[in-house]
C-alpha cells in the first residue's frame, strides 16, 4: 500500500475536501461489490456503498453524524444505478439502529474483516518491534501498526488501543537496546565515557567535549583531517571501537545519535540514567564510525590533490621539454650549416650537446606523477599519520598492509631515509626504481606515497576493512552468509528468476548478441548505418521531430488561463489533495503554528533560503520553530514518503499518462553551488565553483521518483542502479521501471549487469565512440558485411568462475542486506582484481553490447531514451528555479542534512510539478466539456514543468483555513470551531 493509499486509514470520518483522484483509488467499488449490493440490499443500496467503501480506505467503521461528501454520493449514486442525492449522512440513511448494525456486519464479512483477537494483537507487536529497526517515533509506529492491521484484515481498534499496543513495542524494544548497551559496554567504561563527553574541553575554544565531538568536518584541508583524527583518538580512548552494539541496527543507533545531535547538551544531561546511557551510547557509536569514514574520505582527496599536482607538473615538465627541444633544433640546424666550422668541430660540439652519460629523460607521464609524489613526504606523511590511528585489517599476505607494516617499522627507528637493501617486491613493480634509487630520502618517499595510495585503494575497492566504519566494513558483513548461501542457494536463484548454471544464462545473452547483430547487419544493408575508416559504426544524426506550430499554441494558452501564482499557495493546495505534510510529521498537524512551520522548513532546506530567511518571510512565524522543524526533516525516509505522496497524485490525472506509464525514466545529477568550507564539495569542472551534486531520478511523466545527494566529479553508475531498484521494490509488478536512462557518467559494465540481474535494463546515451566497440564471445561470428567492424573479444571463463559469488552479490540485493549503491562504489576500478568484478564486467560488456545494436538500428528506440534524457533536463530547469542560490558554509556537512536539502528540493520540484499538472487537467477538462478538446498527440509534447508564472520569493502568506479539514488533526479542528 503507497503512502498515497494510507492517508485515510485510521480515520473515522470522512474527509470534506476529496477529489476525483481521491475517489478513485480509495473509496470505490469493484464489479463484484456493485453486483452483490444491489442483489442484498436493492433500492437500499446506498448506505451499504458508503459503509463499505469508507471500510475499505480507513479500516474503522464510519461515525453515525459523518456527513459523506458529495463527491462520494455523486460516484456511488453512479455505481450502483440509483438517483443522486446531494447530502447524506447515516443518520439520514439509516433511521434504525437495528438495520445500521446488519449492515455493518455484512459489509465486514463481504470485506474480508474482523475484529483482531488477543492473538493479532500480539503479532502485530511482533511486528512493531521489528519494524523500530527502521522508525522510532511515536507516530510512526501508529501509522505502520494501522496500515499492518488493514493490510492483515483486520479491523482497525479505538485510538486508545493502537496507541497502547505501540507503547508496549516501542518500551520492548528500547528495553532490548538498554540491554544491549549494558551488556556490551562495561558499566565503568560507559559511566566514564558519559562523564568524560559532558566534562569541559580544554583550550581556548570552551564548550563541551559532547559539543566538541557533534561539530561537523570543515574544509577538505589537512587541518579537517587532523581533527577528525584527534576525535578518532578520543573515542578509542574512551573504549568506544570495541563497543559491539550492532544488534541494535544501524538506522536505530543513527536514529539515537540524531536525537543527542539536535538536543542541548544541558537536556541530554538531564534525560533519565538508562535513556541517556543508550542515546550517548549510540551517538558516541556513530560518530566514531562517521569521523572514520571521512577520514579516510578527506585522507583520499588530500592524495587525489596530490596526484591532480603531479598531473599539472606532467604538463608543464612536457612544456618545458618541448621549448628546449625547439632550442636545441635551433642550434643543432645553425651548427650544421655553419660554413666556417670544420666537421671534425661540428662532430665535438654535438657530443658536448649530447654527452655519452647524460641521464635519459624519457619518463612516462605516471612515472614524472609518482616522482613528484616521492617528494612530497610532509603532505604525505600527514595522511598515514592520521591513517595510523586506525585497525586496518585485510587478508593476510596483503601488501598494503606489509607495506604499513614496513612503513612503521622504519619510523618506529628514527630513520628520516628509506634503509639500504629495503624489500621493495611488496609493493608494485612501478615503484621499485624510485625505492631502490640512490637518493634514501626520496625512496622514503615513495614508500609512503606507494603506502597512501595502496591503502586508499584497498578501502575503495573492499580488499580491506575497518570495524568501526559505516562504508569500509569487511565486504563479508554486507553479503548472506556462506553458509547460508550454500543452503539457500537454488531457492534463492529462482526467486531471482535467473540459472544457477551460467552458461543457460549465457545462452540467452548470445541469442540477444545475434539477433541484435543481424538487426545491425539489416541497417547497414538499408544504408541507414555505415561503418567509418576507424572500423566503427557510425550513427546519423537524430532529425529534429517536427511539431505543429498549434502545440506551442496550445501550451501558451493553457497557462496563460493557469495564469499567475505564489508559491505557498501551490503548496498548500497540493498538501491538501496529498497530505505530504501527514508523511512528513507522521500525523496530521496539531495546530496551524505547526503546520506553517512545517512548510517554513521545507523552504529552509529545499531552497537557498536559512531558517531566518525563511521566519522574515513568514509573519507571525519564530526561527525556532523554522529550526525545530528543519531537525524533523532529516528522516530521510518520511521526506522520501512525503514526496511519493505527490508522485503518485501527480500520476493519477489523465493527462500525465499521455506521458508516460511510470515505467521508463531517466537519471542524471545537477550541481548545486557550494561554500568550499564543505568537505565533500569539489569544484565544477564546467562553471568552476565549488558543488554538491543531486542525483535525481525522473519517471516519463516527469515525476521525481528518488533523490540523493552524491559527491562532484565521480561516477554516478551507482546512484543510478540504486534510486531504480529502490524504486521497483515498492511498487507492483505492472508499475515497475523497464529501463533507465543515463548519460555517459551513469553507467559501468558492472553497474550494467547488476541493473539487468535486478530486474531492468541500464540504456546509456553514449558520447564516446570508443565505448560504442561490439563485445563479443569467442566463436561468435560478425554477420558478412560487419567483418571489417572494430570488435574486442570477452572472455567466458571470467563469468563462469565469478558467477556464484555474482549471484551471491545480486541475492544480497534482492534481499535487503545491501544496497545497490553500497556494494556498486564497492565494485568500482579499485576492486578489478576480484572474480566478483570480473564476472560482472565481462557479463556488462555483452549487455552493452546487446543495448548498443538495439541503439544502432533502432531509431525510435535511440529517440526515445534522448526524449527521457532532456526531460530530466527541463526538470533540472524547475529545479534552478527553486534553488537559484548556493548551500550556506553551515549547512550540508553532516550526511543527514545533506539527504534532507536534496529530500525537500526533490519534495518542492514535484509540489510545483503536481500542481502544473493538476490546473492542465482542469483546463484540458473545461476545453472538452466546451466541445473544444485539444488533441492527446498534442497533450503528450507539453510538460508540466512550467514555472515562469510561479513567484517563488517575497513575503509568504499560508491560508489554512480553507483546507483546515484536510490539513488538521481532527481534535484541533472541533477546537477552533468550539473557540
Amino acid at each position: 500500500m503507497s503512502g498515497f493509499h494510507q492517508r485515510f486509514v485510521g480515520t473515522t470520518a470522512f474527509p470534506k475536501n476529496l477529489t476525483d483522484i481521491d475517489v478513485g483509488l480509495c473509496f470505490r467499488l469493484s464489479t463484484d461489490d456493485v453486483k452483490a449490493i444491489k442483489e442484498k440490499y436493492k433500492d437500499r443500496a446506498l448506505g451499504p456503498a458508503v459503509l463499505l467503501v469508507f471500510l475499505r480506505a480507513s479500516g474503522r467503521s464510519l461515525e453515525k453524524l459523518t456527513a459523506v461528501p458529495y463527491i462520494v454520493l455523486k460516484y456511488l449514486c453512479a455505481e450502483l444505478d440509483i438517483n443522486e442525492r446531494q447530502i447524506a449522512t447515516l443518520r439520514s440513511l439509516y433511521q434504525r439502529a437495528a438495520t445500521l448494525t446488519e449492515h455493518r456486519k455484512w459489509v465486514l464479512e463481504h470485506a474480508g474483516l474482523r475484529d483482531p483477537a488477543q492473538k493479532d494483537l500480539d503479532e502485530l507487536e511482533a511486528a512493531l518491534r521489528a519494524i523500530l529497526a527502521t522508525t522510532i517515533t511515536a507516530d510512526d509506529l501508529r501509522k505502520r501498526a494501522e496500515v499492518w492491521l488493514l493490510e492483515h484484515h483486520l479491523l482497525i481498534p479505538s485510538e486508545r488501543v493502537v496507541r497502547s499496543i505501540t507503547h508496549k513495542a516501542s518500551e520492548a524494544e528500547v528495553a532490548v537496546a538498554i540491554e544491549v548497551v549494558h551488556t556490551k559496554i562495561p558499566v565503568p567504561q560507559l559511566r566514564n565515557a558519559i562523564s568524560a563527553v559532558f566534562g569541559a574541553r580544554k583550550g581556548r575554544n570552551g564548550g563541551t567535549i559532547l559539543e566538541w565531538l557533534k561539530e561537523a568536518p570543515g574544509k577538505h584541508g589537512l587541518k579537517s583531517l587532523k581533527e577528525a583524527s584527534q576525535k578518532i583518538t578520543y573515542l578509542k580512548a574512551l573504549g568506544v571501537h570495541d563497543w559491539d552494539i550492532s544488534a541494535i541496527g544501524g538506522d536505530r543507533i543513527r536514529a539515537y545519535a540524531r536525537a543527542v545531535i539536535h538536543r542541548p547538551p544541558s537536556v541530554t544531561r538531564l534525560l533519565a540514567e538508562n535513556t541517556q546511557a543508550l542515546e550517548l551510547s549510540c551517538f558516541l557509536r556513530a560518530t566514531l564510525l562517521e569521523f572514520t569514514d571521512n577520514l579516510f574520505y578527506i585522507g583520499g582527496r588530500q592524495i587525489n590533490r596530490m596526484i591532480g599536482h603531479g598531473r599539472n607538473r606532467v604538463q608543464s615538465t612536457r612544456a618545458k621539454s618541448a621549448t628546449e627541444y625547439a632550442q636545441r633544433e635551433t642550434q643543432v640546424r645553425a651548427l650544421l650549416h655553419s660554413k666556417n666550422t670544420t666537421d671534425r668541430h661540428k662532430v665535438e660540439a654535438l657530443q658536448a650537446m649530447y654527452p655519452e652519460d647524460a641521464p635519459s629523460n624519457s619518463l612516462s607521464g605516471s612515472a614524472v606523477v609518482r616522482d613528484y609524489l616521492a617528494g612530497e613526504r610532509l603532505a604525505m606523511g600527514a595522511v598515514l599519520q592520521a591513517f595510523n590511528g586506525i585497525a586496518i585489517m585485510g587478508p593476510d599476505g596483503d601488501d598494503a598492509l606489509a607495506q604499513a607494516q614496513a612503513l612503521r617499522d622504519v619510523q618506529q627507528q628514527g630513520a628520516r631515509e628509506l634503509p639500504e637493501g629495503f624489500d621493495a617486491s611488496i609493493t608494485s613493480k612501478v615503484w621499485h626504481d624510485l625505492i631502490n634509487g640512490p637518493d634514501r630520502k626520496r625512496a622514503l618517499g615513495a614508500l609512503q606515497a606507494s603506502t597512501a595510495m595502496a591503502i586508499h585503494k584497498g578501502l575503495r575497492g573492499g580488499t580491506l576493512w575497518i570495524d568501526h566504519s559505516w562504508k569500509h566494513r569487511n565486504r563479508e558483513d554486507f553479503l548472506i552468509p556462506h553458509d547460508e548461501w550454500e543452503r539457500d542457494r537454488k531457492k534463492l536463484i529462482g526467486a531471482m528468476g535467473l540459472f544457477s548454471d551460467p552458461k543457460l544464462y549465457l545462452k540467452r545473452v548470445r541469442h540477444n548478441v545475434d539477433s541484435g547483430l543481424q538487426a545491425v547487419s539489416e541497417a547497414l544493408k538499408a544504408g541507414k548505418l555505415e561503418i567509418n575508416q576507424e572500423r566503427n559504426v557510425s550513427l546519423p544524426r537524430l532529425s529534429p521531430q517536427d511539431i505543429d506550430l498549434q502545440v506551442t499554441r496550445s501550451r501558451d494558452a493553457i497557462f496563460k488561463i493557469i495564469g499567475q501564482e505564489r508559491i505557498e499557495n501551490i503548496v498548500i493546495e497540493v498538501d491538501a489533495k496529498s497530505n505530504f505534510s501527514e508523511a512528513l510529521l507522521g500525523r496530521r498537524a496539531k495546530t496551524v503554528s505547526e503546520l506553517i512551520a512545517l512548510y517554513g522548513g521545507i523552504f529552509a532546506m529545499g531552497t537557498e533560503n536559512d531558517a531566518a530567511g525563511v521566519a522574515a518571510m513568514i509573519p507571525g512565524v519564530e526561527v525556532s520553530h523554522i529550526a525545530a522543524a528543519m531537525r524533523t526533516l532529516e528522516n530521510a525516509e518520511r521526506v522520501r514518503q512525503a514526496s511519493e505522496r505527490v508522485l503518485v497524485f501527480q500520476m493519477e490525472h489523465a493527462i500525465a499518462a499521455l506521458w508516460g506509464k511510470g515505467d521508463k525514466g531517466s537519471s542524471d545529477m545537477m550541481a548545486l553551488d557550494a561554500s568550499n568550507r564543505l568537505f565533500n564539495a569539489r569544484v565544477d569542472p564546467w562553471r568552476r565553483t565549488f558543488a554538491v551534486g543531486l542525483y535525481t531520478h525522473v519517471l516519463n511523466s516527469y515525476g521525481v521518483f528518488y533523490d540523493q545527494p552524491i559527491v562532484l566529479n565521480t561516477r554516478q553508475a551507482a546512484a543510478a542502479v540504486h534510486g531504480a531498484h529502490w524504486y521497483n521494490t515498492k511498487q507492483p509488478t505492472d508499475r515497475r521501471l523497464a529501463w533507465l536512462a543515463v548519460d555517459t557518467h551513469g553507467y559501468t559494465n558492472v553497474a550494467m549487469a547488476t541493473a539487468k540481474l535486478c530486474g531492468f535494463d541500464l540504456c546509456p546515451q553514449l558520447r564516446n565512440l570508443s565505448e560504442r566497440k561490439l563485445m563479443l564471445l569467442h566463436g561468435m561470428e560478425l554477420p558478412e558485411n560487419m567483418e571489417r567492424l572494430n570488435v574486442k573479444i570477452v572472455t567466458e571463463k571470467s563469468i563462469l568462475e565469478g558467477w556464484d559469488q555474482a549471484m551471491r552479490v545480486i541475492a544480497s540485493i534482492h534481499t535487503g542486506r545491501v544496497s545497490p549503491k553500497d556494494l556498486l562504489e564497492r565494485l568500482g576500478s579499485n576492486a578489478s582484481g576480484s572474480p566478483v568484478f570480473k564476472a560482472l564486467d565481462s557479463l556488462g560488456r555483452l549487455l552493452r553490447t546487446v543495448f548498443l545494436c538495439d541503439y544502432f538500428a533502432n531509431e525510435s528506440f535511440r529517440r526515445e531514451i534522448h526524449t527521457l534524457l532532456n526531460r530530466g533536463e527541463s526538470v533540472h530547469q524547475l529545479q534552478r528555479s527553486i534553488y537559484f542560490g548556493r548551500i550556506a558554509p553551515s549547512r550540508g556537512r553532516r550526511e543527514d542534512e545533506m539527504a534532507a536539502i536534496s529530500g525537500c528540493h526533490a519534495l518542492l520540484t514535484n509540489v510545483v510539478i503536481a500542481w502544473n499538472t493538476h490546473r492542465m487537467q482542469e483546463v484540458v477538462d473545461r476545453f472538452a466539456k466546451d466541445k473544444h478538446p485539444i488533441d492527446d498527440d498534442w497533450l503528450a509534447h507539453m510538460g508540466p514543468v512550467h514555472f515562469s508564472g510561479i513567484n517563488f520569493r517575497g513575503t509568504m502568506d499560508f491560508t489554512v483555513t480553507p483546507y483546515a479539514d484536510a490539513l488538521l488533526d481532527r481534535v484541533t479542528r472541533r477546537r477552533q470551531a468550539a473557540g
